[in-house]
């Protein structure tokens, strides 16, 4: 949720596309699943490689606001947070991943229109984000990694967008916690320590 009272949906496609949606509060929305998957219907008329923002729709879909396709490594979006902490250079916008490539971008909106921003690979697959205890802006991945999301401004050369450099979270869990830290398809599970 946002600042506006807009709902942030990582929504999973099937075959080709995954999507952003953003939804305000009070109002009914239909996303179009089982019918659409992006900007386009599930009929097998096109192709994967193509998008058709164009799409002619007649039904009243809400259609997403962003999506990508499976290319790259890219199988499954991992929703994220909508930014209004963390590094200035994000906030204001979405934050998201992929699960199988590890990508992160963030989404903005800028003169009306949407952009989406490639920040850096975590390495690994991503199951959710996560805020540190002291604030940092954290990666979680399917075995059980917290990675750091930190800003490098040494890493762009000038005019060039913010890179960000991805790095294994150092501090212990167990010290922070002192308790093992397991992460199950982006929930935190808590568990006492192992005798």
């Amino acid at each position: 949720m946002d600042s506006n009272d807009r709902l942030w949906i990582a929504d999973v496609g099937q075959s080709c596309w995954e999507e952003i949606n953003l939804v305000t509060m009070g109002n009914q929305a239909n996303l179009g699943w089982a019918e659409m998957e992006g900007f386009q219907p599930v009929d097998g008329s096109a192709p994967c490689e193509s998008s058709n923002e164009n799409y002619s729709n007649d039904v009243g879909y809400t259609m997403p606001v962003a999506t990508y396709a499976h290319t790259g490594g890219n199988c499954s979006i991992t929703g994220g947070f909508w930014m209004d902490w963390g590094p200035e250079e994000l906030r204001g916008g979405y934050l998201y991943g992929d699960f199988c490539s590890g990508s992160i971008w963030i989404l903005k909106e800028e003169n009306g229109e949407w952009s989406q921003n490639y920040i850096g690979s975590s390495g690994g697959m991503i199951v959710g984000f996560g805020q540190g205890l002291g604030g940092e802006l954290l990666a979680l991945h399917w075995t059980g990694e917290i990675v750091q999301i930190i800003h490098s401004p040494s890493a762009f050369p000038p005019l060039c967008r913010i890179q960000y450099v991805i790095k294994v979270y150092q501090r212990s869990i167990q010290a922070l916690f002192q308790r093992r830290l397991h992460t199950i398809w982006g929930c935190l599970l808590y568990t006492s320590p192992s005798p």
